[in-house]
């Protein structure tokens, strides 16, 4: 079911891979702020498909501990 997350974040990538994709754009005082309320907030979805792959983590793990929402500030030079 891996799969099925990545789908929904089609595109995504590690915050560290963020922040050297910005630094090498030339960006410099990269700041990235990770906002897991919003990873947070999916668990009160009814959606069967993400019922399922919480089903599947690790146990003791929750989906915002593998996805979150970034947000990236920086200053053009």
């Amino acid at each position: 079911m891996v799969e099925a997350m990545i789908g929904c974040v089609a595109g995504a990538s590690l915050v560290s891979e963020t922040g050297r994709m910005a630094a090498e754009a030339g960006l410099t005082e990269v700041v990235l702020k990770s906002k897991t309320g919003y990873v947070e907030a999916l668990t009160n979805w009814e959606d069967p498909l993400y019922k399922k792959l919480v089903e599947l983590l690790p146990a003791g793990t929750k989906p915002a501990d593998f996805v979150t929402s970034l947000e990236v500030q920086a200053r053009k030079p």
